[in-house]
């Protein structure tokens, strides 16, 4: 679902819809909000492109189960040392942009 003008933020549901899927990409749209809110648990889908969007606020929960996370070119604003410093609560071997 690259670049087809999804203009919206991302809601709770969809995270459970599609949490057993091995990729997804929703680079290059026009996603707003704040990411981390609207996540009840980790990201547990292997791949996930959000690049090129206005997504905001705190980095998400990951899982061990996710691979790859590209947050490239975004809006975050706020400290992600949280996020960084766990390393222990990040999945081994994941590749973050």
């Amino acid at each position: 679902m690259s670049n087809t003008r999804i203009s919206d933020f991302i809601p709770s549901w969809f995270w459970v819809t599609f949490s057993q899927e091995n990729f997804l990409n929703l680079s290059y749209n026009h996603i707003h909000g704040e990411f981390g809110t609207t996540l009840t648990n980790p990201i547990s889908i292997g791949i996930v492109d959000l690049s090129e969007n206005n997504l905001c606020g705190k980095l998400p929960s990951l899982s061990s189960g996710l691979v790859s996370l590209d947050l490239s070119s975004n809006t975050f604003s706020k400290s992600m040392d949280d996020f960084f410093m766990q390393k222990s609560r990040r999945p081994n071997g994941i590749r973050i942009s």
